[in-house]
């Protein structure tokens, strides 16, 4: 499950991306085929993708030389048509209607690194979108720096974040929460964490794990926690395996339920919101639930129990999560056998 904003529309216009070894993905109004953009997923391998009121967004990296060499943003219309290929300053940008914001790194130029790890609108710098596309310099002196606790623009509001992943002060939709990156994703099987944490996140995530093993009687499972956050509501996801395996790469009879927690930031710790017993659960945000039973990909609507499934594969179902967008591939062989997009409305 990723949340890392690689889909966007305009209308119902859908722009989405199954990564770079697999296509980008244009599904136009009215229609029920998708069209493959051959000369992005050939060209450009893509990050992050946005929308403003007219045009889509792709953040990434050339990996030719199409557009220069040096290319990582193409601006592209509904219809599919590249109208601006740039050289951006930032390492990503978001639109938001009529803005732009942008990640920027505090170097000159991009250091050529994608920013998949990013799960949220990260942001520093914002500009006017008709300034952004009419000039040739993006210089970020040019760009207006987010500054201060909070800033409210383009219908949003952003909070200043801090970790030391970061070089320079940088902005979210969601409120700062110190649990958040120590909950963000991790990996336990056999009775030992393997994804991988740094030691300091590792430390302070022993206290959650302690409470989530006392959530399963104490007994010894394996399991994949991530996080999920609105605002300033931060919801953990735990997955508890019968044999060891992560999320859709094993069908449902080995996953033996799915804890939905919250946690609570005045006495800093997580509690059981609800639980799931035989379903995978990938996304929750107290309207939308996605999870897989058997074979099939299910999205439900948790106050009207409208319940619509949307995929069905014997193979490992990759998500993302934009918005209200639900992109679904699914790759079998090392190749893609189908994408599809579900808005959730």
């Amino acid at each position: 499950m990723f949340q890392n904003g690689r889909s966007a529309r305009i209308g119902d216009t859908v722009l989405y991306d199954c990564s770079q070894d697999y296509g980008t993905y244009i599904k136009l109004e009215n229609s029920d085929v998708s069209r493959k953009l051959d000369d992005v997923s050939q060209n450009f391998a893509i990050d992050k993708i946005s929308s403003s009121n007219q045009y889509f967004y792709l953040s990434g990296r050339e990996t030719s030389d199409e557009w220069g060499g040096k290319t990582n943003v193409l601006v592209m219309d509904v219809n599919g048509k590249i109208i601006a290929s740039k050289n951006c300053c930032c390492e990503w940008i978001y639109a938001c209607g009529s803005i732009i914001f942008g990640y920027y790194n505090g170097h000159n130029e991009s250091e050529n690194s994608l920013g998949w790890t990013a799960t949220r609108m990260e942001v520093t710098h914002y500009l006017d979108e008709e300034e952004f596309l009419n000039r040739e310099d993006n210089n970020i002196e040019k760009w207006k720096p987010i500054t201060g606790e909070s800033l409210s623009l383009a219908g949003k509001e952003w909070f200043r974040q801090k970790d030391y992943e970061h070089s320079v002060p940088y902005y979210t939709d969601t409120v700062y929460c110190d649990a958040y990156n120590v909950l963000k994703w991790m990996n336990y099987v056999d009775g030992e964490e393997v994804s991988g944490l740094d030691w300091d996140i590792a430390k302070k995530s022993q206290k959650y794990i302690n409470q989530i093993q006392g959530f399963m009687g104490g007994k010894e499972k394996n399991f994949e926690v991530f996080s999920l956050q609105f605002r300033n509501k931060l919801f953990v996801i735990c997955r508890i395996y019968s044999q060891s395996g992560g999320f859709l790469q094993h069908f449902t009879k080995d996953i033996e339920r799915s804890l939905l927690l919250q946690y609570d930031q005045d006495t800093d710790s997580i509690y059981v919101e609800n639980i799931y017993d035989g379903k995978e659960l990938a996304y929750w945000d107290e309207t939308w639930m996605i999870y897989r039973k058997e074979k099939e990909l299910f999205v439900e609507n948790i106050h009207t129990h409208k319940v619509s499934k949307v995929f069905e594969s014997d193979t490992t179902i990759n998500i993302d999560v934009s918005d209200d967008i639900v992109t679904l591939w699914d790759i079998k062989n090392a190749e893609l056998k189908n994408s599809d997009i579900f808005i959730l409305q």
